[in-house]
């Protein structure tokens, strides 16, 4: 159902959404071999597991191992060596290469490298060549939150860890001083990140999992964390409805009615018929287009103090009279209607004047007792 802004109403459903999990704890908690473990509980198949490995390849000392002292086998899966920079923006693409695998469950091991690593968040907005720091976020800011949309975003499940480092809060002792006290471990990454997760472990030194975050609501409490977590997983997973593709509507399209005439052949065109006189309205002037540049790139000379549009008229004018008398292209005849019309005995055609020129015109015309004629050919070539 939809209302009047667009907007789609529909019954609340959970789907076979694949979870986003996170597991934070410091060195040595465990975290890269719960994060196998998990990610083998809900594949059943270790070719369909993918690791970044962000920390100097540590995930593949477990690679075909046998855990003794928890009587665990771990299987050959999938990694992508992944080194500095650690940029958001190489995360994004390694997401991209595993999701163009076919891969059912991506570990990212680890996410905190993308925050404090050596082309990470903090590292760009330390070496950014903005004026201040609040300029840098809002530049890096974008650029991390599209990783994380990635993230969220991916067809695959995927397992995120992060490392953990001691939290502390300021509070006022009875002295009225305010003093540092320890209030366990937080995850080295951005603020709230907790918030983006289908659920978060915090794992400690003896590799027993809490959760600080359940949106399943199927963990509490101290947990061994095992392959059992991931077989829970899958279970919630499989439990929503199927999800169904987004089929986009195809474009429909008006049907052709065209319909081909046939051709008139009874008529044929003369394609050899004079094509009509062209009729120039009575306030036509033309405006010369010279056809060659002049030398030098220098503009066409005309006499000083002579109007160029008056001129030009009447250098057409005069231009279609030759032409009817059929001397366009003889240059002495020309020059002797010139001298017979004006009396200049050595003709420049560039230094004549709008009189003479139109002297010449009317020459002719009463030579030849022909009516005003419409202006045609180009003038510049020789004026």
């Amino acid at each position: 159902m939809t209302n009047g802004m667009n907007f789609q109403i529909r019954k609340a459903e959970r789907t076979q959404v694949c979870p986003k999990i996170a597991i934070s704890g410091p060195s040595g908690s465990g975290k890269t071999l719960t994060a196998l473990l998990i990610a083998y509980g809900i594949t059943k198949d270790w070719s369909k597991i993918l690791v970044i490995d962000t920390e100097n390849n540590s995930s593949e000392l477990y690679a075909s191992a046998k855990i003794n002292n928890i009587s665990k086998e771990i299987g050959q899966f999938d990694v992508i060596p992944f080194g500095p920079p650690y940029a958001p923006e190489r995360y994004v693409q390694a997401i991209k290469c595993a999701e163009q695998g076919q891969y059912k469950v991506v570990i990212i091991d680890s996410l905190s490298h993308s925050w404090n690593g050596t082309g990470g968040a903090l590292d760009k907005v330390n070496n950014s060549q903005t004026s201040n720091s609040y300029a840098a976020w809002k530049q890096v800011t974008p650029i991390f939150q599209r990783m994380i949309d990635s993230i969220l975003q991916s067809p695959c499940t995927i397992i995120c860890t992060m490392r953990a480092k001691q939290d502390y809060v300021m509070e006022t002792n009875e002295k009225g001083k305010q003093v540092p006290r320890k209030v366990g471990m937080a995850p080295i990454i951005r603020d709230g990140i907790e918030y983006e997760f289908t659920t978060v472990f915090d794992m400690n030194l003896d590799h027993y999992g809490f959760t600080s975050k359940d949106r399943t609501g199927m963990f509490g409490g101290q947990l061994v964390m095992d392959e059992s977590i991931g077989h829970a997983f899958e279970q919630w997973r499989m439990s929503g409805s199927p999800i169904i593709p987004q089929v986009q509507p195809q474009p429909t399209y008006a049907q052709n009615t065209f319909q081909p005439q046939p051709m008139n052949m009874a008529q044929p065109q003369q394609y050899h018929q004079q094509p009509p006189a062209v009729q120039y309205p009575p306030s036509y002037q033309p405006v010369p287009m010279p056809q060659n540049p002049p030398a030098n790139n220098m503009p066409p000379q005309t006499p000083a103090g002579q109007d160029v549009q008056a001129r030009s008229f009447a250098i057409n004018e005069l231009m279609s009279l030759f032409g009817q008398m059929g001397i366009n292209g003889d240059i002495e005849a020309q020059k002797r209607i010139i001298t017979q019309a004006t009396g200049i005995t050595d003709v420049i055609f560039k230094t004549l004047g709008v009189e003479q020129i139109t002297a010449t015109s009317a020459f002719i015309k009463n030579m030849n007792n022909q009516p005003q004629s419409q202006p045609t050919g180009d003038p510049n070539i020789l004026f």
